[in-house]
């Protein structure tokens, strides 16, 4: 989470993919600026953008979510990197 705070911090990330996949609650009270809300309970690969050639870095509140949703994304071809530690790791800026 350290790195990715500081690539966001950096402001050189016109292109970084971060999905989102707490519930719409925790969604709602605070996420990453830019990142695409996409619940793990509504997953679905087969409705996920075709762009495999991009990586999403995934997070959750506290991570365990996020690395079953990695799994299923680089099951599907995707490149995806779970974000350990969550939004409670997450000392950055936050959008409502």
């Amino acid at each position: 989470m350290r790195e990715l705070t500081k690539y966001l911090a950096s402001g050189n990330h016109p292109n970084l993919n971060i999905l989102d996949v707490c519930s719409q609650e925790e969604f709602a009270a605070g996420h990453i600026p830019g990142a695409i809300h996409w619940p793990l309970t509504a997953m679905n690969v087969g409705k996920f953008p075709n762009n495999k050639l991009e990586t999403y870095y995934v997070v959750c509140r506290s991570g365990g979510r996020s690395k079953l949703a990695v799994a299923q994304l680089k099951k599907e071809g995707y490149m995806a990197v779970n974000v350990e530690g969550g939004m409670l790791a997450y000392c950055g800026p936050l959008a409502y």
